[in-house]
């Protein structure tokens, strides 16, 4: 992060939202992209495996899942670096964060279906 945005943190309380949710987007997306190249669905909490489970296609389509929620978090910071965005930017915005977290649950059924096919 560059200076100036770390300053005008200070001035305006959506720039900490913002940089916040920047922040766990990109955490997010490396996360899931370890996940899905890697094969480790562990990495996810609460995961328990289970006999005859497809653990590689599993990790695949959850760390996919992941990296598409964290997706939706940067675009969600976007309007919010701004103290008056443009409605209709901030609309976009919104619904493009909306569609990426559809995906992301599209993505974790699936991998919830494919868990045991071989």
């Amino acid at each position: 992060m560059t200076y100036p945005i770390l300053m005008a943190s200070q001035m305006h309380p959506n720039m900490q939202v913002a940089m916040f949710c920047l922040g766990v987007g990109v955490f997010m997306i490396v996360h899931g992209r370890y996940m899905w190249k890697h094969g480790k669905p562990e990495l996810m909490m609460g995961y328990k495996k289970k006999p005859g489970e497809n653990k590689k296609l599993y990790a695949k389509n959850l760390g996919r899942a992941v990296m598409f929620f964290g997706a939706g978090m940067i675009i969600l910071s976007l309007p919010l670096n701004e103290e008056q965005p443009n409605r209709l930017f901030a609309l976009v915005c919104l619904i493009l964060c909306f569609v990426n977290i559809g995906v992301a649950v599209y993505f974790y059924i699936r991998a919830e279906k494919d868990r045991f096919k071989s």
